[in-house]
């Protein structure tokens, strides 16, 4: 083997190393900031004493499941329950370990929940992203760092008067406590 072609081979061989590395990396950062965020517990915050009107209450809990079309590290959802006990709302917060599947989630979101006809909210000062609006139901969907937070009430809670500034405020508490665990740390 001749001198020039001994350069290509450590070239070559410089640059796969460079790459196997890189993706090893890659992939160790993800392993380790899912198992950090799908060990936080984010049943304590999904709502709290303040977010809902009065004679509303938090409901059950579950946890949901990642699928091909949403890829997170923690899902939960909270049931919103009506003064008669029945499901007014819902309030969900998604943790992703990648920014590019937390956009994935947010645009799907953002399709299934836009019928034509909606009335958009305007909302300020909530998330990096958001869709927000009333009627056919009052709702709000966020972006923060690499969570999405969403809550979403029935427009006969609505119409029975289940304040949206209430739904602006438990947005905006929300947002807030996703700062503080999905925003990247110096």
């Amino acid at each position: 083997m001749d001198t020039t072609s001994r350069r290509l081979l450590i070239i070559a061989s410089i640059i796969t190393l460079f790459y196997i590395g890189a993706n090893t990396y890659l992939v160790y950062s993800k392993f380790v900031k899912d198992n950090r965020l799908s060990s936080l517990d984010i049943t304590t915050f999904l709502i709290e004493s303040g977010d809902l009107p009065s004679g509303y209450s938090p409901g059950k809990i579950k946890t949901l499941k990642p699928d091909d079309f949403s890829k997170f590290s923690q899902g939960k959802e909270q049931e919103i329950l009506a003064p008669d006990g029945s499901i007014a709302g819902r309030a969900r917060v998604y943790l992703f370990s990648l920014k590019d599947e937390q956009e994935e989630m947010y645009n799907l979101l953002s399709l299934m929940e836009t019928p034509e006809g909606m009335i958009s909210l305007n909302v300020d000062n909530i998330g990096e992203k958001r869709l927000a609006a009333i009627d056919p139901f009052g709702l709000i969907v966020f972006t923060r760092c690499t969570a999405i937070g969403y809550i979403q009430v029935g427009l006969y809670e609505l119409r029975k008067g289940y304040d949206t500034k209430m739904l602006i405020v438990h947005a905006k508490r929300l947002d807030d406590k996703l700062k503080s665990i999905a925003c990247e740390r110096p």
